[in-house]
This record gives structure tokens, C-alpha cells and sequence, in this order.
């Protein structure tokens, strides 16, 4: 979790660069055929001038270098992003194998680690005319654990991986939105509404990342 957060504020500051020299792209032409600036430019007829004007009052050389620096900036987020689908694909992996081990410790058969006697287990169900009841999500949506051994730690970290997994996904799905839509004639005000979202990761709980952290140092 921690690269994904890292990842994010370096994202961050890429889609700010992107914004400003898009803005910076899109500005004005600096010749108004206006007041005193129009008799200035009515009366001075340089070579550059000229020649600026003839541009569409743009300077070519520097649009030419924008140009270049807006492309290598998302080269640059589009590869952070793939950083960011890296470290997700290992949460991802890490919280599989964390929901097995908790359906293990379900599994019919496994033996109580709490027993005195590890030959005195208890005969199978059918044996005892016992009919075994349904598992059921106990009160508060917990998952239901054993209480001998393990289950209890493990299906805690698994329901709290969980909830932290889906707001990173959520997070990285509206980042990849985001990239797709980087354009140079991207409106202003459309940019700047991407990395204020960006910003405030609308999909991440920052109270319950650091309840997660608190409870896993806490477990060991």
C-alpha cells in the first residue's frame, strides 16, 4: 500500500505539469488589435515581428518544445500508472491467499489445534446423527471465525483487506479514466477538475487506512 501511495503523489504532480503547459499551450496570442499595442505594432513592422504574426502570433519554437514536454509527461503518467496496476495485481495476490487461508481454517475435517488429547477429535458428523449447520455471517456483517486456532486473526485481516482493496481499485479505475482523457485541447476547467479528484481520492478512506495500519501492528 505504501507504493501505491507514493505512486499516487508522484501521478499527482504529473497531471499538474500536464495541466499547466496544456493552459500554457492553449493561451491567447499575445497581439491585440487593440489601443496602443495595434499603433506599436502598426508602426513597428520588424522581421520578427512580421514573422510572428505570420505564425498566427505563436511562437513555434516554444508550442514545438510544449508539444514535446506535454507527450513526455504522459509517457511519464501513463508508466506510473502502470506501476500503480503493479503493486494493485500484489494486493490483489496477498488478499487471495489471505481469503484461502481463512476458508481453510472452514474446511471440514480440520483438526482443533485447542484439543488436550490430539487422538480424541471428534467423530464425523454423520457418526454422531449430528446435521451440521449452515455457515452464517454473524451480527455486524463480521465473517464468522473459528475460535480455536488462528480463524479469528485471519478472517479479520481478511474482511479488512478486503474493504482496503476495493478502494484501490476503485482509486486506480478512476486514475485510468482520468489518463484516457488527457488530450491538448482538454478544456482548463476539465483538467483542473481531474486533479483536484485526483487529489482528494474521493474513493480512498484515509481513517480507515490508518485503522488498518493500527490493527496490523498491533497483530504482529
Amino acid at each position: 500500500m505504501e507504493d501505491l501511495d507514493v505512486l499516487h503523489l508522484r501521478g499527482l504532480q504529473l497531471l499538474q505539469r500536464f495541466q499547466q503547459d496544456v493552459e500554457l499551450f492553449q493561451r491567447p496570442p499575445i497581439i491585440k488589435q487593440d489601443g496602443a499595442l495595434a499603433d506599436l505594432v502598426a508602426t513597428a513592422r520588424s522581421p520578427g515581428l512580421i514573422a510572428y504574426q505570420e505564425a498566427g502570433c505563436r511562437k513555434v519554437d516554444e508550442d514545438r518544445g510544449l508539444v514535446v514536454r506535454l507527450n513526455t509527461t504522459l509517457c511519464d503518467l501513463q508508466e506510473q500508472f502502470s506501476k500503480n496496476l503493479a503493486s494493485l495485481k500484489q494486493m490483489q495476490c496477498g488478499q487471495e491467499d489471505c481469503e484461502k487461508q481463512l476458508l481453510d481454517s472452514f474446511a471440514p475435517g480440520t483438526p482443533c489445534d485447542c484439543a488436550d488429547d490430539p487422538e480424541g477429535a471428534s467423530p464425523p458428523d454423520e457418526e454422531m446423527d449430528v446435521e451440521r449447520p449452515a455457515l452464517e455471517p454473524s451480527r455486524g456483517g463480521e465473517v464468522p471465525t473459528c475460535n480455536h486456532g488462528g480463524g479469528s486473526l485471519t478472517g479479520s485481516r481478511a474482511t479488512m483487506g478486503r474493504a482496503i482493496l476495493t478502494m484501490y481499485e476503485k482509486d486506480v479505475e478512476m486514475k485510468a479514466r482520468i489518463i484516457n482523457d488527457l488530450k491538448l485541447d482538454s478544456p482548463s476547467h476539465v483538467l483542473q477538475a481531474y486533479s483536484i479528484m485526483w487529489e482528494l481520492r474521493p474513493y480512498v478512506s484515509e481513517e480507515a487506512l490508518e485503522e488498518f495500519q493500527s490493527w496490523s501492528e498491533s497483530a504482529g
